[in-house]
């Protein structure tokens, strides 16, 4: 006869191994699909986007691909909810840490409205569903990222100040797939 615990455990869809996924990627091309993805999404709300990428970036890396893109993706989308007339700025750079290991940095800052007070408490609890004017939604998932950038030895932090910006700031640490 199994235990709670167990059935719980067998019942849950499996979380991904870190360790065990590292595969060889390709950052940069992550990157430029987020550009491209953030730039069409912003101009089809008139606003403009400013992109500063670091060329000290190594190109390949050893990781989960889709965690890295949940982890840089996430800030991204969920500033969306937030944005107002302004401008944004998008920065992507590297820091070479010891051996093969680096840290990899991306920051998202907007001006504009900033994000309501009551909200910002909001922003790293774990996703819900709710109804808002008749709508189901999803929270976002900054939490999750947030935890998985921790595992990665990194975090995901938010700088706000309502009626004038909100900054995220995204840090990683991923081993070159090059020597």
């Amino acid at each position: 006869m199994q235990t709670y615990m167990e059935k719980t455990y067998q019942a849950a869809p499996p979380l991904p191994d870190i360790d065990s996924d590292r595969q060889r990627f390709d950052i940069i091309e992550l990157i430029n699909k987020f550009c491209k993805w953030y730039e069409q999404v912003l101009a089809e709300r008139n606003l403009q986007l400013t992109i500063k990428i670091g060329s000290d970036i190594p190109r390949y890396f050893l990781g989960n691909q889709l965690l890295v893109k949940h982890i840089f993706f996430e800030p991204g989308k969920n500033s969306l909810l937030y944005l107002g007339p302004g401008e944004v700025f998008l920065e992507m750079g590297s820091e070479k840490l010891a051996g093969r290991r680096y840290a990899i940095y991306q920051t998202i800052a907007f001006s504009g409205n900033g994000i309501p007070w009551d909200k910002e408490k909001e922003l790293f609890q774990p996703a819900r569903f709710s109804d808002r004017d008749g709508l189901r939604f999803r929270s976002t998932n900054l939490y999750y990222a947030r935890m998985i950038a921790g595992i990665l030895g990194g975090d995901i932090r938010l700088e706000n100040s309502v009626g004038f910006g909100t900054r995220y700031q995204v840090e990683i640490r991923l081993l070159s797939a090059t020597a």
